[in-house]
């Protein structure tokens, strides 16, 4: 199954793009036309004489770096953490990178001295980043819904790569997950698949209350447990949906009889 979670991301990635490269043709055609005007309007020694490119040597460099920009505030909002920490990060690194990638370009293809290109750029940058967050905030910025259905979505599935494809698969379709060395079995009734990482740190991505561990190898879907059965010599096993039976250690014996009678 496709992941439907790539095909939003996509989509977010393609809108930062878009309005990105909206946004600065706009702005390039505008100041081109008005030194064209101005131009005209003047004497001949009076004229300014930039060549019909001028706008984009001066600001071409934004539309790159405005979807990165952008980028970075929604990766930032996604996570709900810091928000506002990460986001003054993310203008002090726009502002470096654009100062430093406009220097360079002015001193090589113009032959600008950097003095002059930091007296001119340095106080238009921060308000070309304050415009852009503005614009981000108005335009881009998703909607607390769709950031739970993102989350909601992110959550439901873990995503497998298989035959140069990633594949998503629903939590509530795995019956549990088993150790293989450095990967880790992701087992369903269909079939088995591979995932590159180690049981714990499936784990700690797994949505609350749906899968228990058993054993240091094991993880079982919570709601695909048929019995729990107990050996004289302490140790068991689990009996899952598809009537496979899964070791169950002693160290984790009383959390899963203890969660089984809290859910009953």
């Amino acid at each position: 199954m496709v992941s439907g979670l790539r095909a939003a991301m996509d989509k977010q990635i393609h809108k930062e793009w878009q309005i990105s490269s909206i946004g600065w043709s706009v702005v390039i055609l505008f100041l081109t036309t008005i030194d064209a005007f101005y131009d005209l309007s003047v004497a001949p020694e009076d004229q300014l004489n930039n060549a019909w490119y001028w706008a984009i040597q001066e600001w071409g460099l934004w539309f790159i770096i405005t979807p990165l920009l952008f980028r970075a505030l929604s990766l930032i909002e996604q996570q709900k953490r810091h928000i506002t920490t990460f986001s003054l990060i993310a203008c002090i690194g726009t502002f470096i990178i654009a100062m430093g990638a406009q220097a360079i370009f002015d001193l090589y293809a113009l032959n600008d001295p950097i003095p002059y290109t930091f007296l001119y750029f340095a106080p238009l940058h921060p308000l070309v980043i304050f415009v852009n967050i503005y614009l981000w905030q108005r335009l881009i910025k998703p909607k607390p819904s769709q950031l739970d259905v993102f989350q909601a979505e992110q959550q439901a599935c873990i995503t497998v790569e298989h035959n140069g494809q990633c594949i998503d698969i629903p939590y509530a379709e795995i019956i549990q997950f088993n150790s293989a060395s450095n990967y880790v079995e992701i087992c369903t009734v269909q079939k088995t698949w591979l995932k590159r990482a180690t049981l714990k740190e499936v784990e700690a991505n797994l949505p609350d209350n749906t899968f228990i561990r058993t054993h240091r190898s094991h993880l079982v879907n919570i709601k695909l447990i048929k019995k729990v059965t107990i050996k004289p010599s302490g140790s068991g096993y689990v009996v899952m949906s598809n009537d496979n039976a899964v070791a169950l250690s002693k160290a984790h014996k009383k959390a899963v009889k203890t969660f089984l009678q809290q859910a009953a």
